[in-house]
């Protein structure tokens, strides 16, 4: 709260979320020492990179920073009230203690219910009260984004794949589609796992027209790699569908598809078959899978269609 910044291990998958946070977006802090959510905050700044010593107990490098929304700090008092709402409202965050030292995405959707619930029923207050050194040592200069193009390998860390793409819109229309209405990293699913990236397009009267789940690999597959990789990809496929047959999230079972996004070349002999074995265990059309694969040329990625 004294430098006005938030800040992640992107080496660590629960922290992964950060990187797709852009000015603008709206968030809640978690704060467990407390047991207390406290709001609204205005992102202010893209992702970038510092080390320097603020005085947390780990460097947290990669950071944003971060304003109050409208002047004031909120809390809810009653916090039953809000351990109700989460249970019974949300998608992706269904119990508060799963917020313990990770970054939540929401989507779209919960993530406006939530809002709308927490700004009529917390109390406001000003910031000091809570953190008498809030805002003491923000510095108004806005530091460069990180371009993850610049850590491009082969062998990369998976998630220098993940934030690259997501930071290069022509690059993740490659793969999905253009005109992407929503885009997502680390929404958290079935069994407290995590899916790489989801995007959703939507018509002019915000219908959704397709949900995209994309599962990433950073390394070349063997066989059991990319059976374990389809097998993810087919279960957060469920998870959408489920979502969407449960009514929280609004659109068609139909309208959700895959994409497997690897090194090439993988040494299955039968890419076809592995999918439609794949997809079958979750009731999946086959069409709706799709593998892809990638070459790093030393500067960037190409991407071509496998099946």
């Amino acid at each position: 709260m004294k430098f006005g910044q938030y800040g992640a291990d992107m080496s660590q998958n629960d922290q992964h979320s950060l990187g797709n946070v852009k000015p603008g977006d709206l968030a809640l802090i978690w704060v467990p020492d407390s047991k207390s959510l406290y709001g609204l905050f205005e992102v202010t700044s893209p992702l970038f990179y510092d080390d320097a010593n603020i005085g947390w107990d780990r460097p947290w490098p990669y950071r944003c920073k971060f304003k109050t929304w409208d002047g004031w700090v909120r809390t809810i008092e009653q916090k039953a009230k809000l351990m109700s709402f989460v249970s019974k409202e949300m998608t992706t965050l269904t119990d508060l203690t799963n917020l313990g030292g990770y970054i939540h995405t929401l989507l779209y959707d919960e993530g406006s219910r939530l809002v709308r619930f927490f700004i009529a029923n917390s109390v406001m207050k000003k910031p000091k009260d809570l953190f008498p050194n809030y805002g003491e040592k923000v510095d108004p200069v806005v530091p460069a984004p990180v371009n993850f193009r610049t850590k491009l390998a082969n062998n990369m860390p998976e998630y220098v794949l993940e934030l690259y793409i997501l930071q290069n819109m022509k690059k993740l229309e490659e793969i999905v589609g253009s005109e992407i209405s929503e885009r997502y990293n680390m929404l958290r699913g079935y069994q407290g796992r995590y899916l790489d990236i989801m995007t959703v397009h939507r018509d002019e009267d915000g219908n959704m027209l397709k949900a995209t789940i994309l599962e990433l690999k950073a390394r070349q597959l063997d066989k059991p790699e990319l059976d374990r990789g389809l097998d993810q990809l087919a279960s957060y496929m469920f998870w959408v569908r489920d979502q969407i047959e449960k009514g929280k999230i609004l659109g068609d079972v139909d309208s959700v598809f895959g994409v497997l996004l690897a090194p090439n070349p993988t040494s299955s002999s039968d890419l076809t078959a592995d999918v439609k074995y794949h997809a079958d265990q979750f009731g999946i059309d086959t069409n709706k899978i799709k593998l892809m694969g990638y070459i790093y040329n030393g500067t960037d990625i190409t991407i071509n269609l496998m099946t």
